[in-house]
Parts: structure tokens; sequence; C-alpha cells
């Protein structure tokens, strides 16, 4: 087996260089994806949480805390794999995100309780953390460089996204191994695998969490006490009442700007209309956020005159002072501003338990306002999950870690919230902080793992939150193009020359910088760069996907 994997290894390695020759002479990947409502395919879920039977490994008598894998007399893992199964202790690269940006330093400790957890069935990891900014660029040179790389996180941002990384043959065909090592994991998430098959083939696994994401405001709720906002705020339902607030803590003395932008996050547009309820959420197709589709009929979104009001009403609140003006140009996250206090409020996609969650990662409270009722979509599905790069040497042993990752409580638990007892404690059902604090030196989000509904809820959320937001997972729309995925291969020059027009003009028109000049320059350039035939190769696809269903 080893020396198979050597020859394969050896050819790979002659592939991906030329692979990294061909790399190096692209210009940017295609932009972010703003998925509908959020922030991170099939049907929602009916599933309950799968209970810790035989998914899991058995456990030993002797182990008080029931956190240790068994003996093979015990464990039906071990039952399964057989003795063909290499129990040599192979060691796997294992990237993941650090949400916190707060983790790298602290976190051998969890890398040494998942190897003492994997060491009898013959696996090491070295875990290997980047933030936002850093990991999807060093996973993407390691993979384009040849180097070992067996598991990895995908996530929304521009370098990190699933498609991307599909089209830039980043990805390993995972589908036999997923059948073979993770039969637990492919029964649970069997409905939404297609949102990650192309051409017949496996390439990924979304994250088991809650899919069915909306849009939210989010407001300092302390700078709200202070202009007497709280209840304006928990009750606003268009933008008449959106702007009392703003003017409010404008005229305020917290001295912070309302909001750092309005326009296209969260996907959620109203055009020229006040109510909420008057506006849709944009379905986006592409990755580039550049598609509308309604009704199979797909379209320029900044035509779409639902978005073409909202760039026009950014560009009003702009001119009154209620967005930060340099929100276009700051790298900082919004929840970064929100806690210098630069900004009193943004919009963004996120899921049901949204304040109990910023309050954990913020230390503050918020307030959290929907404007629209989300829905799961293809885009959601792939925002956050787990991939084998092109470059992985044990295919067999990562699926067996990701069938744990969706499985296994201990194993959610600990890359969720750390090591228990040190990082975290549980209390009346939730996880929260210990008393004794000089431990705890590690805490990530819980929608990163492999199952979220495996995690106890954060204080704070309630002991039976994993059971309500199942709920609402369950209760959730799903978009009809769910299992839609647009495929990039053959027009990568075509969304290289849109991305560098989107970079260029999207960020002014949605930031507050409309003007009927800019405007029109950015539809021009965008159709010089050939929007209309990539409109068109959508069309075709969105076409061909529907006469097979």
């Amino acid at each position: 087996m080893k020396k198979i994997k050597a020859l394969l290894a050896l050819v790979l390695a002659i592939v991906l260089c030329l692979g990294l020759f061909a790399a190096c002479a692209k210009t940017e990947t295609p932009a972010k994806t703003d998925e509908p409502a959020k922030t991170d395919a099939a049907p929602a879920s009916t599933d309950t949480a799968p209970a810790k039977t035989d998914t899991a490994p058995a456990k030993t008598e002797d182990k008080q805390d029931d956190e240790q894998p068994a003996t093979e007399e015990t464990d039906p893992i071990k039952a399964r794999l057989g003795d063909d199964w290499e129990y040599d202790v192979e060691t796997l690269v294992f990237y993941i995100l650090d949400d916190s940006g707060k983790n790298a330093d602290y976190a051998d400790k969890i890398q040494d309780a998942m190897n003492e957890y994997l060491e009898p069935y013959g696996i090491n990891v070295e875990l290997r953390w980047g933030q936002y900014g850093s990991y999807p660029t060093n996973v993407s040179m390691d993979v384009y460089s040849g180097q070992h790389v067996d598991l990895a996180m995908m996530y929304p941002g521009r370098d990190g996204n699933f498609l991307n990384w599909y089209t830039d043959s980043m990805l390993m065909e995972i589908g036999d191994y997923l059948n073979e090592y993770a039969p637990e994991l492919m029964e649970l998430m069997d409905r939404y695998m297609g949102a990650v098959t192309y051409e017949g083939g496996i390439y990924g696994v979304p994250t088991m969490r809650i899919l069915s994401s909306n849009p939210y405001f989010i407001f300092r709720k302390d700078i709200l006490e202070q202009v007497n906002m709280v209840e304006a705020a928990e009750n606003c339902k268009s933008w008449s009442d959106m702007e009392k607030i703003l003017v409010a803590i404008k005229e305020g003395d917290s001295g912070v700007y309302p909001t750092n932008g309005i326009v296209g996050q969260g996907g959620f547009y109203t055009g020229d209309y006040d109510n909420w309820s008057d506006g849709k959420l944009a379905e986006n197709l592409d990755n580039l956020a550049l598609t509308h589709t309604e009704d199979d009929k797909v379209v320029l979104l900044p035509e779409w005159e639902y978005a073409v009001g909202m760039y026009k009403r950014a560009a009003e609140w702009k001119e009154k002072g209620y967005i930060y003006p340099d929100a276009i140009f700051t790298e900082a996250l919004p929840d970064e501003l929100l806690s210098a206090g630069v900004v009193a409020s943004y919009l963004a996609q996120s899921e049901y338990g949204v304040e109990a969650t910023k309050k954990a990662n913020l230390g503050f409270d918020v307030v959290a306002v929907m404007p629209k009722e989300g829905f799961v979509s293809g885009g959601s599905l792939r925002r956050f999950g787990w991939v084998m790069p092109s470059t992985c040497e044990y295919p067999e042993k990562a699926a067996l870690i990701l069938n744990f990752m969706y499985t296994d409580p201990y194993f959610n638990n600990l890359m969720a919230w750390g090591i228990e007892g040190e990082d975290w404690v549980e209390k009346n059902g939730e996880a929260c902080y210990p008393d004794d604090m000089s431990k705890a030196t590690y805490h990530n989000r819980d929608f990163i793992v492999g199952n979220q509904f495996l995690v106890l809820p954060w204080d704070g959320n309630g002991a039976d939150f994993r059971e309500k937001s199942q709920a609402v997972n369950d209760a959730a729309p799903v978009s009809e193009y769910s299992t839609f995925s647009f495929v990039y291969a053959g027009f990568e020059d075509l969304v290289t020359g849109l991305s560098a027009v989107n970079d260029i003009y999207n960020k002014q028109i949605s930031g507050g910088f409309y003007t009927e000049e800019l405007y029109n320059s950015y539809i021009s350039e965008l159709k010089k760069a050939g929007a209309d035939d990539y409109i068109a190769e959508v069309q075709r696809q969105v076409d061909a996907w529907r006469a097979e269903q």
C-alpha cells in the first residue's frame, strides 16, 4: 500500500509542478460569493443529532471521563476496519480555520488531545491554523507546490471557497473513501451532498449546522441604550424605522458612526421599497455574486432593480453621515469595527442564536434585527465544510477522521470549545468558561466543526438550543436551486476579467459612492469584460440542470 502511495505521490508531484507553473500565470481568483442569507444540496435536515452509539468508538470501563477510544474487542470502528487497516501511525496534515484569530499560539493541547484519541487507529494529526486572511493562501500555496495536505476547511472567502478550489483542480474526489470509511457520515449527510457533487463525483462535505441563514442588522446594545432605541431596533420593519435609529445614534454622544453599510451583505435587497417585507434575497448561482436568478431567468445582479435602488439609498445615507466613510477601504472585519467603537451596527448574514454567539465571542450584548427570513441554498451548503486536497496522502484515514467529526460529540466539542475542565466546563446542559481561567486559552466557533448539533450550546443559548435550532433548520424554506452548482472550468479567463472589474467598482457602488456616472462606467466595464457571455453561460448551465430535474 505504501509503495503504491509513493508512486502516486511521485506522479502527483510532477503534475502539480506543471500546475504550479500554470497557476503562477493566473491573476486573482474569483471574488467572494455572498450566498443568500447566512454567514457559512438538498432539503433541510429532518434528522435529530445522532446519538453517540456505534458511530463513535466504544469506551473502556477504566476511562472515567468517557473520552478515549476503546479496546479492539469493544470498538465497532476497529471491528469494521479489520486486519487490512494500516495501524502504523501516519501523520495527517489538517488545516483548521482559527475564526477567533487567537487560538494558533495556544492550540498544541488540541492537537495532543486529538492524537491521543486517534492513535489507536494509526493516526496522528499536524494541525495548521490560519485566520481569514492567511488561511486560504497557505492552503492554496501548499497544494499548488505539491505539499502534503490531507484535510482542509472550505469557507466563503475569495481564496478559500469550494468552487474556486474545485475549478483550480485542488480537490480530490472522495466519494469512494467516504462510502467505505465514513458510512455514518454519508448516511447523515446524504441529502446535502448534491451541493458538492460534480459529474458524479463528491469533492467535499458541507458542515452539519444551521443551514438556514438570515440577513441581520447587528447593533451594539449599549449604544442603543444610550439613545433609548433598543425597543425601536427590536421592532424595526422598514428603512424609515431604521433611519430614525441611525439619526439618534449620529446625534448621540457615543462618537461612533451609525453603520458600516447596507448593500449586499446577507444578500438582502429592497430596491426603492421602504418596507423590508417588500425586499428580496438574491439567488446568486455564481461565485462572483454577479447574478440573480428567478424563475430560471439569470440576470446581471448590478442591473437588477432591487440592487440599483439599494445603491442609491446607500449613497443618500452616506451623504447624511450614517455610514462609516472608510468602510470600503478598511481591512478590519465588521466585528472588529463594532468592538473598537467605530460603528454601532452592520448588516451581515448569520444564523439562529446570533445574539448569544456574538456575546460569547465579542464580550458584549448585541441586538440582532432580521429584515427577511433566509433559506437553505447551495451557496449556504458550500459556505463551510471539509475537503481532501489533491495532495492528500492518506485519504482512507482522512475519511475516518471526517467520520468522527460528524458523529462523535467529544471530537466536536474539542474542536469548538477546547479541553473540558480547562477551556470550558458544563453547567446545566451548556458549555461555559470555568471559574479558573488560567488555562482557558482556546475557544473557536461551533459552526466550523463537522456537526454543530453535537456541540454543547454555549452559555446563554439554553440547554435546549440545539433542539430548537434543529427545528428552525427543519422548517426553513429550501431554494429550488440548492443542488445547482455553476462550473467555472473553461471560463477562467472570463471570470478573472470580470473579477478585476468587480474589484474596482463593486465596493464603491455598494459602499455609498454611487453616482450615475460611476454606475454607468461599472456596467460598461462589466460588458467589455464579457458579462453578457458570462450570464449566457450561467443561463445555459441552469437550463441544462433544469432539464435533468
